[in-house]
């Protein structure tokens, strides 16, 4: 139980993190919109953690 409590705060964490980047993101690409620019923010950190996750698991079935 605890552990899943663990993962859940880090989940949460991680969901933080990306609405702060997708807000930067827009800040930076200044170029479009406020809404296309959110919106890019997010596919980017979406990506970012979908190939971070991969590797991990990756690296741990590797270890095995």
């Amino acid at each position: 139980m605890k552990s899943i409590g663990k993962i859940f705060l880090i989940g949460i964490v991680v969901a933080v993190i990306g609405i702060v980047f997708s807000e930067t993101f827009s800040v930076i690409v200044n170029g479009l919109d406020r809404d296309t620019s959110r919106i890019l923010g997010m596919g980017t950190y979406i990506c970012i953690t979908l190939v971070i996750c991969t590797g991990v698991i990756v690296g741990q079935v590797k270890n095995k």
